[in-house]
């Protein structure tokens, strides 16, 4: 055997070693022993009895500057002129360290002096009778070891079943010889190697629900519970018990040294965690699996809202960049201190509730002068006032402007809500309506168009030409005949399209064909389809019906794409410009508090919008979600060139779709986009009579419209990629451009799938329509 291998093995017969062993000289029995062991192995010792007698002398005879002489005096006769024999000698065998030191009273009487009086005598000595258990050991060592230095106890259970390794020296202190050693032992051993007399109880397997008993019970029931683990299940189940048993827990989350006290020994009745977990079924604890299912409990647990910027931002890259969460030896050594602190309140009766608390270091010692993000151009415009379009109406409905029949409200109301279920990006609806002297007026309300994503307005115009293809639909459903005139671009007004309304079978220059009036039946079902499912091919005949139906709107032009590889690339391109419109602080701010809404209610009052729930999100995904909505994680995933993950989701979308889509028109103007967006709600609407799923994708068409018109406003330093982006995208589907006078309608992928559970919310009619 070589001696490498040998010194290996002699050192793995030191590794479940963690108590130290006692010699007292007045024992002819561990006197003789302790002769044995500096006979037979390399021991070394240490000595340093009289600095530990003088400073024993010096803190009972607080008042006087003893001497050296005095000192010798004092010492001689106190141990009868027998150092060697005073005291205890404690052997620590995984170290081979013998050291003197004072027996147990006056060891502590020793190293407790310098708490008095922030711990009087009396409180050190009920501190000295209390039990507490500590579960998880990476921020569990900062605060067992912190309250063993505190002398908070008599006993302390530790419980973990993980090996120490190199990425855990971040945060736990001790040396690189304890690599592969258990984390138990290792703290073990350092209380140890602080107090030797503080007995220290360990649990190897960590704490399992065959354990729990002995963990809480064995030797006398738990004082108190730190739990500083990582397993949310464990987590849950060991406040159960701890609630059964009436037992405090205590927990400390390094990330803004948040801090968990649930007092169950004062509130019995209290509910685990704060009642954050009361909506869950914990019996569903034990099967719990994967990440995903573990989310629902995590989340609440951990508290999204309240996190730090860097932890959300590290939480997004998990899984990607990163492999866990992470912690900061500054933070942990914060935490260990802290729940010291608090521990010893409680034991001693000074603290009585409970409660989540932050002593966050960067609010607490920070800039108070915060800057502000001036990358975000706020809404510069205000809602349009319907009682102040009246005149405006008026003003604007030429002598030429006649209808030859007056329209019940009713039957305005019931156009206009046709209208009203256009699609619009996020959900805008920017649009009003005014019925005056029996014209219908449609106004772009820019308030509800301004966006990064509304390129000059033209997703707005494609919006409102979806909402004029309703109009003339539901018309004539109602047994009319209509004719649109399209006001100016640009116009002071914001007046888009009027309308006229005539008796059915009028035949005049400017009426409306009854092409596809059919669709009107299937206007209030259209919506929005974001699920993946089973890749399914449609059918030629599918696709000529689509073909059909846009062919009567002048330029417009159709093309389909089923090859897998173009699939997939444009899932990509999809995907990385996702991840630019997270990452850009314009289109953040848009998305966040213009786009989303994170609650039910605020989605029902608002009534625009799309709501959290509405995106049918897996908990990781919607997890992902919620963590990017704060503008500082997104600075950071900048700053570090993260967010990669979102440029994962669209793929799978569009790799999974019976094929993609890419509606154009010829042209660049005002009266282009309307027109393709009457194309679009007519193609849209087409899929939903035939039952085919239906979901646009077009957030890349909002940086290719910056890149062809050289905008400003283009985010720094995506310009080189989102050109490599626009160049693969031409040559693959043969998209012209603006140089070839062709725009973008829709980018979107079909397929088969059962419809979303949750639709969005629509404005109602009484809030978007005024008539005289």
């Amino acid at each position: 055997m070589d001696r490498i291998t040998i010194a290996k093995n002699k050192t793995e017969q030191q590794r479940n070693l963690y108590k130290p062993v006692f010699f007292r000289f007045n024992n002819p029995e561990e006197k003789a022993r302790f002769d044995e062991l500096l006979q037979a192995e390399d021991i070394f010792l240490y000595d340093e009895i009289v600095p530990q007698l003088q400073e024993m002398f010096k803190i009972r005879n607080p008042t006087k500057q003893l001497t050296d002489e005095e000192y010798d005096s004092l010492i001689h006769e106190h141990t009868n002129g027998d150092l060697t024999s005073y005291g205890v000698w404690v052997y620590y065998p995984w170290s081979k360290r013998i050291v003197h030191l004072l027996d147990e009273a006056e060891f502590i009487e020793v190293r407790t002096s310098r708490n008095q009086y922030k711990i009087t005598l009396r409180e050190r000595d009920i501190l000295a009778t209390k039990v507490i258990g500590v579960i998880g050991l990476s921020v569990g060592q900062s605060v067992a070891v912190t309250l063993a230095m505190e002398r908070s106890f008599k006993e302390i259970r530790l419980a973990d079943f993980d090996l120490l390794e190199l990425t855990n020296l971040n945060r736990i202190r001790t040396g690189v010889q304890n690599l592969g050693l258990k984390k138990v032992i290792s703290v073990a051993r350092e209380i140890a190697e602080i107090d030797p007399y503080l007995k220290v109880t360990i649990f190897e397997d960590g704490l399992t629900e065959e354990n729990m008993d002995a963990f809480y019970l064995e030797g006398g029931k738990l004082d108190a519970l730190i739990d500083e683990c990582d397993g949310v299940d464990m987590k849950i189940l060991c406040r159960v018990k701890a609630k059964e048993l009436g037992i405090p827990v205590l927990m400390e989350a390094s990330d803004r040294c948040t801090i968990d006290v649930e007092r169950f020994d004062l509130e019995p009745d209290r509910s685990i965690l704060h009642g954050f977990v009361d909506h869950l079924d914990i019996s569903k604890l034990k099967h719990l699996k994967t990440n995903e299912e573990k989310m629902p409990y995590l989340a609440p647990i951990v508290g999204l809202n309240t996190i730090s910027a860097r932890l959300k931002a590290s939480g997004v890259e998990i899984g990607h960049t990163i492999t866990t969460w992470p912690q900061l030896a500054s933070a942990v050594a914060l935490g260990g201190g802290a729940v010291a602190d608090i521990w010893r309140r409680i034991a001693l009766d000074q603290y009585h509730e409970s409660g989540r608390y932050f002593v966050d270091m960067e609010e607490l010692v920070g800039d108070k002068q915060r800057k502000e993000n001036s990358d975000v151009v706020p809404n510069p415009f205000h809602p349009l006032e319907l009682e102040k379009l009246k005149d405006v109406a008026a003003k604007v409905i030429s002598a030429d402007d006649k209808s030859e029949i007056a329209l019940t409200q009713e039957q305005v109301a019931a156009i206009v809500d046709a209208a009203g279920t256009a699609p619009s990006g996020g959900n805008a609806q920017p649009w009003k309506w005014v019925y005056e002297k029996g014209v219908l007026v449609l106004f772009f309300d820019r308030y509800f168009g301004f966006s990064f994503m509304d390129y000059k307005d033209t997703a707005s115009m494609i919006a409102l030409g979806a909402a004029i293809e309703n109009v003339i639909l539901k018309s004539h459903e109602l047994g009319f005949e209509t004719k649109v005139k399209y006001h100016p671009e640009g116009n002071s007004d914001d007046v888009v399209a009027s309308f006229t309304f005539f008796p059915n079978a009028t035949s005049q220059d400017g009426i409306e064909p009854h092409t596809d009036d059919n669709l009107s039946k299937v206007i209030f079902q259209r919506h929005t389809n974001r699920r993946i499912t089973q890749q399914v091919e449609l059918g030629q005949e599918v696709y000529d019906q689509f073909q059909s139906c846009v062919s009567s709107i002048k330029g417009t032009k159709l093309k389909f794409f089923h090859d897998p590889a173009i699939l997939e690339a444009t899932g990509r391109i999809i995907s990385e410009t996702d991840r630019y419109r997270v990452l850009s602080p314009q289109s953040h701010y848009d998305f966040t508090y213009q786009e989303m809404r994170w609650t039910e209610a605020e989605a029902i009052e608002r009534k625009t919008g799309m709501g959290i729930t509405t995106l049918e999100l897996s908990p990781a995904h919607l997890l992902g979600v919620r963590l990017i909505r704060d503008p500082k994680v997104v600075a950071i995933l900048r700053d570090i060139d993260g967010g990669k993950v979102l440029s994962t989701a669209s793929i799978k979308n569009m790799t999974t779709a019976s094929a993609m889509g890419l509606l154009t028109i010829e042209g660049t103007d005002q009266q282009a986009f309307l027109d393709g967006g009457r194309a679009s709600q007519k193609l849209w609407l087409k899929a939903t009579e035939l039952d085919i799923a239906f979901h646009p994708m077009n957030v890349p068409v909002a940086f290719f419209q910056r890149l062809e018109q050289n905008a400003p406003d283009m985010p720094p330093g995506i310009t080189p990629h989102i050109k490599e982006l626009y160049n693969e995208f031409r040559d693959m589907t043969g998209y012209k451009g603006l140089d070839g006078n062709e725009s973008i309608i829709y980018l979107f992928r079909v397929f088969k799938a059962p419809g979303p559970q949750i639709l969005p919310y629509r404005k109602d009619v009484k809030n978007i329509l005024i008539t005289a």
